[in-house]
Parts: C-alpha cells; sequence; structure tokens
C-alpha cells in the first residue's frame, strides 16, 4: 500500500509539473504578444539589437524575426528549420503559435522528432516535423516532401558543420529570409568554412 502511495504522489508531482509548464509556456506567450504589438509601432531601429525579445529562441531572435515580417512583404507565411532537437528552443516555433505560420522541422534524431510530434502544438498548427540527416545530396528532397510554395517566408538552418554546404545546394525555394549562423571571430572579409564532409551527418546518426 505504501509503495502504491508513493506511485500515486509521484504521478501527481509530475501531472502539477506538467500543468505549471503549460501555464507557464501560456503566459510566456502573452507577455511575447505584448512585445510585438509594441514591435508594430516602431520604424527606425539603430539597431536588430532594439527590437530583440526572447520567447522561444536561444537568445534574442525571436523579436528580430518578429520585426522583419512586419516590415517586410511575405505572401507565404511558410518556414523550414533544421537542426531543431526536440524544438523546445527553436526560431519558428513562436511564428507557428503566435502568429499561425505553416512550417517544416527535421531533425536527424528520432526521439526528437517523436517528441514533437506527441506535443499539444503539433496537433494545433500545421506542422511537418521529418526524421532524416541533412546532405547536400539529399536536401531539395526533403524539401520538396513538403508541398510548399517555393517563395517560403524564413529558411534557418542550424546544423553545426555543413550549413554553408547545404545553403548552397538549395535550390528549389526563394526563402525571403535566411537565418544562417556564422563565426564572427573570423570577421567578414575572408571566406571560410569547413571543407565538406557527408559523414558528418552519417556520424550524427549514432546519436
Amino acid at each position: 500500500m505504501n509503495i502504491r502511495r508513493a506511485i500515486n504522489n509521484l504521478i501527481m508531482s509530475y501531472n502539477s509539473i506538467k500543468k505549471h509548464q503549460r501555464n507557464l509556456e501560456i503566459q510566456t506567450l502573452l507577455i511575447g504578444k505584448l512585445f510585438v504589438n509594441y514591435l508594430k509601432i516602431i520604424d527606425n531601429i539603430d539597431s536588430l539589437s532594439d527590437v530583440e525579445f526572447k520567447v522561444f529562441s536561444q537568445f534574442g531572435d525571436d523579436g528580430i524575426i518578429q520585426w522583419l515580417i512586419n516590415k517586410l512583404q511575405i505572401p507565404n507565411e511558410t518556414f523550414i528549420e533544421f537542426g531543431v532537437e526536440d524544438y523546445q528552443e527553436s526560431n519558428t516555433r513562436f511564428l507557428l503559435m503566435n502568429n499561425n505560420w505553416s512550417g517544416l522541422v527535421i531533425d536527424s534524431s528520432n526521439s526528437n522528432i517523436q517528441r514533437i510530434k506527441k506535443s499539444e502544438y503539433f496537433w494545433k498548427h500545421e506542422l511537418t516535423a521529418i526524421n532524416d540527416f541533412i546532405t547536400a545530396e539529399n536536401i531539395n528532397e526533403l524539401i520538396a516532401s513538403v508541398k510548399f510554395n517555393a517563395d517560403i517566408g524564413i529558411l534557418h538552418i542550424d546544423l553545426d558543420g555543413n550549413d554553408y554546404w547545404i545553403w548552397r545546394a538549395i535550390n528549389t525555394i526563394n526563402p525571403i529570409v535566411v537565418i544562417l549562423e556564422y563565426n564572427s571571430l573570423f570577421g567578414i572579409d575572408r571566406k571560410i568554412t569547413i571543407p565538406y564532409e557527408k559523414k558528418i551527418c552519417e556520424r550524427k546518426s549514432a546519436f
């Protein structure tokens, strides 16, 4: 009986934590909406840092993206993001949940993709989640598997390695906004990247 009571208590604690997390997410989204309304009245900025705020992005990217989409003409509200892990921290999730954009996310981990597919936002919104190992050879086929208009709104590539080569290989879409990570320590005067290595993707498949 004591064991059963302990298990029930653990279940109740877990459910309470999940409920708390859900309520916290709702509050965070509401605060994000307030920031978005503020950004809509800002016409000129001195730096992108002036419009930064974070809801689901790792840093202030959510705010920058919201400011850009309110200033640019984006006829197709669609996004594609690579290397999303479990999508808890990403640059497009706020677009999905706040702006109701449609999207495609790809990650090499099957467990990450399954976690995404079990989430509430997955069935509430128009999101496609694919488990695959992205290479320069297969990226266009993966993109084509989702029937988006070629002129998508945002493309975000975050693969920690072959990013440049994947971007160079893409020829099936014309994104209005492209987000790519780079190492600012190298400066802007030299063209520097790693050699393309397909085995990088194969090594990641072990995780």
